[in-house]
Parts: structure tokens; sequence; C-alpha cells
């Protein structure tokens, strides 16, 4: 697996599309300081983190195959409820 990563600030955000290729989920810490949010597009996850209440800082993870995309979505919200965040 080929994962390229960029963590950027001004990365746009994907829309939900008509197709249904743009899956969101949203967590927030156990304190309701801070969100995690992450998207999945095709063969790419956008996870935006942050205090809450502020736009936060985007990262695009991009894969090969959408199969593979799909796995890593998995094993970040698995990893993400291990630190105690919850699903919004």
């Amino acid at each position: 697996s080929k994962e390229k990563e960029k963590l950027e600030a001004d990365v746009p955000w994907p829309e939900q599309t008509n197709d249904g290729q743009a899956e969101f989920r949203r967590f927030v810490s156990s304190d309701n300081g801070r969100f995690w949010e992450i998207r999945l597009k095709h063969t790419q996850l956008f996870i935006r983190t942050g205090k809450v209440g502020s736009n936060g800082l985007i990262q695009v993870k991009s894969f090969d195959t959408e199969d593979e995309a799909e796995t890593a979505l998995q094993a970040a919200i698995e990893e993400q409820t291990e630190k105690g965040y919850v699903e919004q």
C-alpha cells in the first residue's frame, strides 16, 4: 500500500456528493474540547482535527484502492474511539 499524506490548514473539505462517495463521521473528545472528523471520498481520507469552535487542520491520506482507504477509515475510527472520542 502506497499511502501519501498531506497536512494543511487550507485543504478543501470534500462535500457530500450525489454518488454517496463522501462518507462523513464526527467524533468529540470526552471533555468536548476537541473534535475529530473523517470523510472518505473514493481513495482519499480527509481527517480534520482541532478545538471545538475552530476550523481545525485537515490531513489528506491517499490510497491505491478504495478498499485500502475503507480499511484505513475503520482503523482510524477504532484508534480515535480507543482514545475516548465519542461519535456525534
